[in-house]
């Protein structure tokens, strides 16, 4: 994943922990070791940690720990072992299906190494009152012969919010204990993750040492439209029975769309209500409505509709049209451009556009007020133009599915189903 160096906003801190447990011999028993803590500004370097030797003949030296921002430090006249874990202070459960696919995502990621002369055992726990998986939300635990070492991730097991009234952001507790097999406790500590809800984007979200970046946040998106509900599936069943099957489906079905749920007529108000928002600034923590919060309200009845910022109206069209099952739809190119207007009322525009017959369509959600041969051919006209003269926008989304070029661009592109297989996105838990 590439760093985005854009990314100037981010107040968080991550943590790292260093522990280096250093067994005592000779006339010195029973003491415990020495806990120093020292942490430093994240724009300071900390200074190296040395190396000792043990004094135990069978024992090897420990190799030098790696200089980090901030570190906790267990130290005694000699030392066997190491244990570095690195853990994001927060997370959107958004990216949970995710996670595993990206090297440089985790919940929780260790370096071990065990220089001592005899085998060591590692303990990870993930605990929450909401995540349960038989009373926890997962153990994962394993072994260190002498001379070996460890590198991996490890996750919570199988977990899912089992209530319905949850207060978020919800903390998970991350412990982790280090023991021989006498069952000695050797070293331990508890860190604390911060989970936000599905439905947050975190434009700034920063793994320890890096930044995520912005085509990875933008690509991630593409989870809204995934894994669709029953609900949403029997949505597009419905849709498709009034669709004509001539040629030209494509059209014709977001016409359709377009009808039901964003014009008024003789019997309803629209039934989805745009709400403009000013602006998309890729920054901080922004709410996403998921595509069945939106139909649930639209089927509420008296309800009233569903009211979404044109975002997630282009995301909950795009979910619908996903679980299409026609043939010649599942090949269209389903694509999401952010049009920067510096000058306009509305400065951010959203088309979401598909691709067929060699040919460029989109509709905009901040006109759906507009018939729809009008929104499509004045969406289409601004559209092409500006991929004529950006040649590069095409390039991009053929490479790896996201057109993002810093903080400064203006116009910014999502294709749905190149960006999840290019970025490794999962639907949403």
């Amino acid at each position: 994943m590439e760093e985005d160096n854009s990314n100037k906003t981010s107040v968080l801190k991550n943590t790292t922990v260093i522990v280096a447990i250093i067994g005592l011999i000779g006339t010195i028993v029973g003491v415990a070791p020495e806990i120093i803590k020292i942490i430093k500004p994240p724009s300071q370097p900390a200074p190296a940690t040395k190396t000792t030797t043990t004094a135990d003949s069978s024992s090897k030296t420990a190799p030098p720990a790696k200089t980090v921002p901030s570190e906790t430090v267990k130290k005694t006249p000699t030392e066997c072992w190491s244990f570095k874990a690195e853990i994001p202070e927060i997370l959107p459960l958004s990216l949970k299906n995710s996670i595993e696919s990206v090297d440089d995502l985790y919940w929780f990621r260790l370096e071990a190494a065990n220089n001592c002369n005899r085998t060591l055992h590692l303990n990870v726990t993930f605990e929450t009152e909401l995540y349960l998986h038989k009373g926890k939300a997962g153990t994962s635990e394993f072994s260190l012969r002498p001379g070996e070492s460890v590198k991996k991730k490890v996750s919570p097991k199988q977990f899912k919010v089992l209530q319905s009234d949850v207060k978020w952001p919800v903390p998970i507790n991350v412990k982790w204990k280090v023991f021989d097999d006498t069952k000695k406790k050797l070293g331990s500590d508890t860190e604390k993750i911060t989970v936000l809800d599905k439905n947050i984007i975190k434009w700034d979200l920063n793994m320890p040492h890096k930044p995520v970046s912005k085509k990875y946040l933008l690509a991630s998106l593409a989870a809204w439209t995934m894994n669709p509900h029953p609900n949403l599936k029997e949505m597009s069943k419905e849709i498709k029975k009034g669709v004509s099957k001539r040629t030209g489906f494509a059209k014709n079905w977001f016409a359709h769309c377009y009808l039901k749920f964003f014009q008024a007529s003789t019997s309803h108000n629209p039934l989805v209500n745009i709400i403009s928002i000013s602006a998309f600034p890729l920054v901080g923590e922004q709410q996403v409505r998921l595509p069945l919060d939106i139909l649930s309200d639209i089927q509420e009845e008296g309800g009233g509709g569903s009211y979404v910022n044109p975002l997630e109206a282009c995301l909950f069209l795009a979910a619908l049209t996903k679980v299409h099952d026609r043939k010649e739809f599942r090949n269209v190119r389903l694509v999401l451009f952010f049009l920067e207007h510096k000058d306009a009322v509305q400065k951010t525009e959203f088309l979401l556009s598909w691709f067929d017959f060699k040919k460029w369509n989109a509709i905009s959600m901040n006109h759906v007020d507009k018939p729809f041969d009008e929104n499509k051919q004045n969406a289409s006209r601004l559209l092409n133009e500006m991929l004529d003269k950006k040649p590069q926008i095409v390039q991009d989304l053929d490479s790896s599915g996201v057109f993002y070029k810093g903080k400064d661009t203006d116009l910014i592109a999502l294709d749905f189903n190149k960006a999840a297989s290019y970025f490794y996105i999962r639907g949403l838990p």
